[in-house]
C-alpha cells in the first residue's frame, strides 16, 4: 500500500508570519508529519510542544523531528559549559551526568575556551595563580581529593598545568556533531587528569578519536576550519554573555549553576519543575 506523505500548506508565509526568534517556546497544535515543528526548530535555541488529535502520528513521526544539530521537542534539559582543562569541570562532568540519568534528562553539551572566558570577566584566576594563600591551596588540594573519591574517579595533577586546551574543545566539537561528545569528552578528561597526557598535542588527541572509532584525519580538519574555531568562540561568549564566569557552569530553565559543587542545588530545581 502507498502512503502518500503530507505537504504542508503556505509553509513559508506560515513561518515568516510566526516571526520565530531566538529562546522562544512554540505549540504546534497539528503536528501531524512534524514539517511546521522542523521549520521552528531550525531556529537555534526554539522549543516546541507538539500536539495532535491522533496519538499514533504522534508518536510515529516523533523521531522525524529529530536531526542532524537539532535537540529534543523539550525545554527539559540541562546546558552544560565546558572546558577539560579543570580538575573540577571533571568532576561536574561525572556528576551531572549521574543527575541525567537519575531525572532521565538530557544534558546539552556547549565546550568553550574557559581562558576566553578568565580574559574577559574573571582575570582574578591568573592573580591567585601568581601568587597562590597557602592556606587556601591546602584546602583546594584536600577538597579536591575528597571529591574525586565522590565522585568515584582518579586525578593525578599533570606535569603541564595549565594546559592549551582549544584543539581538545574544537575537537568536542567534532563529537557532538556525531552524538559521542560525551564518550570524547570522558576520554579527554581522563587522558589529561588521569594519565597526564599532553591534550594540546595533534597525535593525543587523534588517538582518541581513533578510538572512538572516527577517522583522525577527519578530525583534524575539522578542528582547523575556521568556522569550528569560530564556533567555539561563540560558545564562549555566549556564556560570558549569560552571566558565566568559569567552568563548569549549569544552565537549567534559565538559572545559572557555577561549579562541581552546585549540582546538589540544581537537583533541587529538578525536583520542583
Amino acid at each position: 500500500m502507498m502512503i502518500s506523505q503530507h505537504k504542508p500548506v503556505m509553509m513559508r508565509e506560515a513561518i515568516e508570519a510566526l516571526n520565530v526568534r531566538n529562546n522562544l517556546d512554540y505549540i504546534d497544535a497539528t503536528f501531524g508529519g512534524g514539517s511546521y515543528s522542523r521549520e521552528i526548530l531550525k531556529i537555534p535555541k526554539t522549543n516546541v510542544k507538539a500536539i495532535d488529535r491522533d496519538k499514533k502520528i504522534k508518536f510515529k513521526f516523533l523521531k522525524n523531528i529529530i536531526w542532524n544539530k537539532l535537540t529534543k521537542m523539550s525545554s527539559n534539559y540541562i546546558e552544560f559549559y565546558f572546558d577539560c582543562s579543570s580538575p573540577w569541570t571533571y568532576l561536574g562532568f561525572v556528576g551531572i551526568n549521574e543527575i541525567s540519568l537519575k531525572y532521565n534528562i538530557e544534558i546539552k553539551y556547549l565546550p568553550i575556551l574557559v581562558g576566553g572566558v578568565f580574559n574577559s570577566v574573571n582575570d582574578e584566576v591568573y592573580k591567585f595563580r601568581a601568587k597562590p594563600n597557602p592556606l587556601k591551596s591546602n584546602y583546594y588540594n584536600q577538597d579536591l581529593k575528597m571529591w574525586a573519591k565522590a565522585r568515584n574517579i582518579q586525578i593525578n595533577w599533570p606535569s603541564i598545568f595549565p594546559i592549551n586546551s582549544v584543539k581538545a574543545m574544537r575537537g568536542a566539537l567534532f563529537f557532538k556533531e556525531q552524538d559521542q561528545i560525551s564518550d570524547y569528552a570522558l576520554s579527554i578528561f581522563k587522558a589529561y587528569w588521569t594519565d597526564g597526557k599532553d591534550i594540546s598535542q595533534d597525535n593525543v588527541i587523534s588517538k582518541i578519536s581513533e578510538d572512538l572509532n572516527l577517522d583522525s584525519n577527519v578530525f583534524l580538519n575539522f578542528i582547523n576550519q575556521e568556522t569550528t574555531k569560530n564556533a567555539l568562540k561563540e560558545n564562549t561568549q555566549e556564556l560570558i554573555d549569560r552571566g558565566g564566569f568559569g567552568s563548569p557552569t549549569y544552565f537549567f530553565n534559565d538559572s545559572m549553576f557555577f561549579g562541581n559543587d552546585r549540582i546538589q542545588l540544581l537537583e533541587e530545581q529538578l525536583k520542583i519543575s
